[in-house]
């Protein structure tokens, strides 16, 4: 009744997609924390380790609409393959720079931006492709088993991740990622071609340009799906608390707990995920992801406010279930109301939301930080992030309204 379902990893090429991705997402985790920790050895400062995000939103924005729109017109499993041999080579670059004496600052920060520029394809493609594996009837079932797989790659990755960089150093935790795409492409190399079927001439023959001024046009149509974006971007990019991490177990003196504190947040994912059954059965999905926002900001203002060591783990826990709950039913009313045609390029325009507002929120964060205090900038991010949450949901009534019986045609 509360467990999760997992009937749709039955269907063969889902099933490859799927573990694939848990695979390469495991290893990408591990290096998530283990550029900040990196950066913030080298320089000591919050803000330069948070400007490593705003150099990955940058590029992220100049690539996103364009793998969005190519993930329209090809195949879009190879475009994954494409994106993950060239990400599994600068995650090497990462290692080999970490091998130095002096490793590069510069070198980390352009690395990051390309593999970030990269993601802008490959996660069109994977999100547009994964929809054409199971019946739409599943799409539900398969929203609560990517965030499964998400957190169990968020949970295990920075923990592993945490205990390398403080015992063997950076380079090892850089090299394991590399392998992990090795393996994931030899799964993505068995799934059959996800070429689009009735694709209308007039997308199949203009130019990229207004392929993506057609999908921004179809967005803005989209009111209910524009909601999605906007209340996620405000409550991701007031309160991020990733980038304050090395700086908390410096602060406590604790280099070890560096990885605990990730996997807090993917513990309380991985417990809200495994009892997820319950959220396929939820049909007002705009008030639910508006709820879960709300309760990620909430959780961030209480770790702030409370300054004391137990708050911290407790108040990530719980950021991290609202947050995969949040995920979920985005994701069941985007796959059950976007047309095939467009999936690509409003996968992109989600990524920029879902990603941008988590990368300013770094960047904003760290600066912080550094002007008034771990704790308080986590306690003012979060007030800020509840007051942008009630306000954007009280200004998008048919996004708020949404139910799934009101979903279009996706064919």
């Amino acid at each position: 009744m509360f467990f999760i379902d997992l009937s749709p990893l039955r269907h063969r090429d889902f099933r490859r997609l799927y573990v694939s991705q848990f695979i390469s997402l495991f290893g990408s985790q591990m290096t998530m924390i283990t550029v900040p920790f990196q950066v913030y050895a080298i320089t000591g400062s919050t803000f330069q380790t948070g400007l490593v995000s705003a150099v990955e939103l940058v590029c992220l924005v100049s690539s996103a609409m364009w793998g969005g729109a190519l993930a329209d017109r090809v195949d879009r499993r190879k475009i994954i393959i494409v994106a993950e041999i060239l990400m599994a080579l600068m995650v090497a670059l990462l290692g080999v720079n970490a091998s130095l004496a002096e490793p590069s600052l510069v070198l980390i920060y352009a690395v990051c931006g390309v593999v970030s520029a990269l993601n802008g394809f490959h996660r069109p493609a994977f999100e547009a492709l994964t929809p054409m594996l199971v019946p739409k009837s599943e799409l539900a079932k398969v929203s609560s088993l990517s965030s499964v797989r998400y957190v169990i790659a968020s949970l295990f990755g920075p923990s592993l991740a945490g205990f390398l960089v403080s015992s063997v150093g950076p380079k090892w935790t850089y090299f394991a990622d590399t392998m992990t795409f090795v393996v994931s492409l030899g799964l993505l190399l068995r799934i059959a071609k996800a070429e689009i079927a009735g694709v209308p001439e007039a997308i199949a023959t203009s130019s990229p340009v207004r392929q993506i001024v057609d999908g921004m046009r179809y967005l803005f149509a989209r009111r209910d799906i524009l909601g999605t974006y906007i209340v996620d971007w405000c409550a991701m990019a007031f309160c991020m608390p990733q980038v304050l991490f090395p700086a908390f177990a410096k602060h406590y003196d604790a280099d070890r707990w560096l990885g605990g504190l990730y996997a807090s947040v993917a513990l309380g994912s991985f417990v809200a995920a495994v009892l997820s059954r319950w959220t396929t059965r939820v049909k007002r999905l705009g008030v639910a992801i508006s709820c879960a926002a709300f309760g990620w900001s909430v959780s961030i203002l209480f770790v702030g406010s409370v300054a004391h060591l137990w708050a911290i783990p407790v108040g990530l826990f719980l950021a991290g279930a609202f947050d995969t709950y949040s995920g979920m039913f985005r994701l069941t009313m985007w796959n059950e109301s976007i047309p095939d045609v467009y999936r690509g390029r409003l996968a992109s325009l989600g990524m920029l939301s879902y990603t941008s507002g988590p990368l300013l929120g770094n960047t904003i964060m760290g600066l912080l930080g550094d002007a008034v205090g771990l704790h308080r900038a986590l306690a003012l991010g979060g007030a800020m992030s509840l007051a942008a949450v009630v306000v954007t949901s009280a200004l998008l009534p048919t996004y708020w309204r949404y139910r799934s019986s009101d979903a279009v045609t996706t064919t």
